[in-house]
Order: structure tokens, then sequence, then C-alpha cells
């Protein structure tokens, strides 16, 4: 019993994807990227009682009428259709949404102009001729159905994994690059289960194997939710805490750190409201991880408007010379006048050489130097 054989494999990858979607589904702050998350899981979920269903029914093909059978063979076509067209938009909206959104857009409607040229394909075709469902009696217009849409999912798919290489080569930030590297490599699962599936009919494992790229997925993102500030996208004061005591611990030497704030915050999120005051948050971090990103810098929100950065220096010359570099980006920032803010920060630092007693003493000497940078600039505008 074929049937029961896809019951057995699925049953297991069903229920975790479903629990899985269940519970990011029920999440009240939502991308665009979570939302083809949703879709991507629920598709692969649909896909595979489809197999079961259809097999069932192909088992029993005497006592089945022909349209149903065609049901079956056209739902599976567009469903794996409909999967390969939400992985392309998910990866897309997950790797450049923020960044390139003009450019992510053209690809979704791409996607979606593909997956509706397929839907159309399909319903177009007689359903006399595709009224088979893994029976071994596949007649040439079912094969010939399933080659041209398993082609042009091997199309998107494909997409998707360049995208995923043109952001790694062009990205140097080491958390991006990170998460390219793993949409590259659980991109090849879709790809190698549609070219498996093409070539060994009777082998349907796609849902099988896209529930590992599923689960792996949304692992990531549940402990990225754990380190990482939400709005931000850097790490939180939670991860924050435990870095500097990992390096207190081991008693790693030569390293420092900045803490700093956001000038004037208040004024924005008065006078532009609390949605633009949270995009010069978000702007601020985006700054830091253009200048840093790159380097073997620990870049997170400190809390509200406060921001903390450690890395590897040794003396008050590298830690003025990357402060410098906060502030020359910081300058560009404003001078491209793209946004009806402008932004300043005041920051202070504290290297561990200056053989403070503790962590604690390291955070309240950046704080002190950074509220003393901050009135100096009260004063030197009160002066002006």
């Amino acid at each position: 019993m074929k049937a029961l054989a896809y019951l057995s494999i699925n049953i297991f990858p069903i229920v975790m994807l479903l629990i899985i979607f269940i519970n990011n589904h029920g999440k009240t702050e939502k991308s665009k990227a979570s939302a083809y998350f949703d879709r991507l899981t629920l598709i692969t979920v649909l896909s595979m009682i489809v197999d079961i269903a259809g097999n069932l029914a192909a088992e029993i093909s005497a006592v089945t009428p022909d349209p149903v059978l065609w049901i079956f063979f056209a739902a599976r076509l567009l469903l794996s259709a409909g999967l390969a067209a939400v992985w392309l938009c998910y990866v897309a909206y997950r790797l450049c949404g923020e960044s390139d959104r003009r450019r992510t857009e053209y690809i979704s409607w791409f996607a979606h102009g593909v997956f509706a040229a397929s839907v159309i394909g399909v319903l177009l075709a007689p359903w006399e001729e595709l009224a088979h469902y893994g029976n071994g009696n596949e007649t040439v217009l079912m094969v010939v159905c399933y080659r041209i849409i398993s082609g042009e999912n091997v199309v998107l798919i494909l997409i998707s994994i360049v995208i995923a290489v043109f952001v790694y080569r062009y990205n140097e930030i080491r958390e991006k690059r990170k998460e390219c590297l793993y949409m590259m490599a659980f991109g090849l699962i879709p790809l190698f289960s549609i070219l498996l599936e093409n070539y060994f009919r009777a082998w349907k494992l796609t849902g099988a194997l896209i529930a590992i790229a599923v689960l792996y997925i949304y692992v990531n993102a549940q402990d990225r939710q754990i380190t990482t500030d939400s709005l931000t996208g850097l790490n939180n004061r939670r991860e924050f805490d435990t870095y500097l005591r990992r390096l207190a611990e081991q008693g790693v030497p030569g390293w420092g750190m900045l803490m700093m704030d956001m000038d004037d915050f208040k004024h924005i999120n008065d006078n532009l409201g609390h949605v633009i005051g949270d995009e010069a948050l978000w702007e601020t971090a985006d700054i830091l991880r253009r200048r840093l990103g790159k380097e073997k810098a620990f870049l997170a929100r400190y809390g509200g408007d406060e921001f903390v950065v450690v890395g590897m220096w040794e003396s008050e010359t590298q830690v003025r010379r990357v402060i410098e570099a906060i502030e020359e980006e910081t300058d560009l920032f404003n001078r491209s006048g793209k946004k009806p803010y402008r932004l300043s920060v005041s920051i202070g630092y504290a290297l561990w050489n200056e053989n403070p007693e503790s962590v604690e003493k390291l955070i309240e000497l950046a704080d002190t130097r950074m509220y003393e940078t901050k009135q100096a600039k009260k004063k030197g505008r009160r002066k002006s």
C-alpha cells in the first residue's frame, strides 16, 4: 500500500510543520519574510497531504472517477509550483527586503507570474489526459506537464541560490553572510528533491525533505529571537551580558567597549512620532553594521536609545579611530538628506587593560565617559 507508506513517511513532518505554522502564525508583528515562511510551511503540509490522498485514490482507481484523479494530479503540480515561488519570495525578502525593497518586489512579481503561468497551463490542459496519479499509466501529456513545471521550479530555486550568493559576495557583515550560507545550503534541498522526483517518479520525498529545511530555518529564527533585538536586528542586552562575562572568564586580553547614546532622540519621537523614532533606531544600528559589521566587533542594543560595541582594542588610539569612523558614517547619513531627521551619538569608551575591578565597573566607566561627551556637546551648543 503506497498510501500507507507515504503516510508513515510524512505523518511526523506534517505534525511538526503544523506546530511550526501555528506558533509562527500567531505572532502579532510579522514581516513579509515571516508571512512567506508561513505560506512555505502550509504549502509543504498541503503537498504531503495531497500525495497521501492521491496515492490512496490511485490504488482504488477502479472505483475512483477520473476527474478526481485529475484534481489530485493538478493539485500536486500547482502546489510544487507554489512551493518554488514562495521559496524564492521568502529568500528575497529575508536577505534583501530591507536594503533593496524595489528589487525584492520585482523578484516577487516574477515568482508570482511564473506561478500564474503554471496555473493557467494546468487548467487549460485536457483533464482526460491527466486523469492518472502515480498508478503507472502516466500519459505523454502528464510527463510533459510535470517536466515543464519542474523546470520552472528549478529556475526559481536557482534564482534564490543566486540571490544568496550575490548578497554573500557584496555584503561584508558577518551575520548576513552566515545567513546567506545556510540559505544557499537549504536551497539545494528543494532543488535536489525536484530533480530526484523528475527522474524517479515513485520517490515522492519532496515534502519530507523540505520539512527539514523549514525546521532548520525555524530553529535558527527562534535562536535569533532569543539573542537578537527585534527592532534593530543587533544583539540584545541579554546576549551582551553573556558575551562580556565570557570575555572576562576566559581572560581575553586587549579588548574594550563603546557605550553610545543617541542625541535628541526624544525630540525625534515627540515631533515625528514613535514610528519614525523606531526607524531612527534602526538606521543608527545600520550605521554600526556598515562600519563595524565586517570587523570582529560585537554590536548590541543596550536598551532604549543606547547601543554598545565590544571590540579587540588594546589602546586608546585604536578606540579613537573606531569612534571617528562611526561619526564619519553618521555624517554621511545626515548629508544624504534622505530622512526628515539628523542622527548624532555621544560615545564613551573603556578598555579592559585600564584594569577595572569587574565587567560592571567597565560598563560604568564607559557610561560615565559617554555622559561627559553628551554634556560637552550640550555646552558647545549653548555657547554657539
